[in-house]
């Protein structure tokens, strides 16, 4: 999973690193103005709006960071989405085929009760008696019955 994203960290190592050289830029050119202002009021002043100014930055820089975050959960999230459904699929896959056999084996199963049903009433017919004989008569009309329904 990180493999797909390595190219992230190099860029914002960059972007960092161009940040912190901004920042120093930005220092020692408010710390050369700021020694060069006359009266106290204006240092104040100065100060105050150098305090904004780095809290706004601080501020920027936590949400392009919560971006980047969100983006890469979003991204994990939506893979994660693509697995469940790839699993779904072969579980769904899996169970159909299951069902098939399920199915078939119950066809070879009610065959083979129809066949043993045909074998024992031919075997009831050479019987002596005759409750037998009707009995096997009675059972192959029911196994012709099953058979078409």
């Amino acid at each position: 999973m990180m493999e797909e994203h390595f190219w992230i960290f190099p860029l914002l190592l960059i972007a960092g690193f161009a940040l912190v050289l901004w920042i120093i830029y930005w220092g020692v050119l408010v710390t050369n103005n700021y020694a060069n202002l006359q009266n106290g009021k204006e240092k104040f002043e100065a100060s105050l709006e150098i305090s904004k100014a780095i809290i706004g930055g601080i501020g920027t820089s936590a949400t392009i960071v919560g971006g980047v975050f969100l983006f890469l959960n979003f991204r994990i999230a939506n893979r994660n989405l693509e697995i469940a459904n790839k699993n779904f699929e072969q579980t769904k896959r899996k169970n159909d085929l299951d069902e098939k056999k399920s199915n078939k084996d119950i066809e070879i199963a009610e065959s083979r009760l129809i066949t043993d049903r045909f074998s024992k009433a031919t075997e009831q017919l050479a019987s002596n008696s005759l409750h037998t004989r009707l009995g096997a008569i009675y059972w192959l009309f029911w196994v012709h019955g099953d058979k078409h329904s």
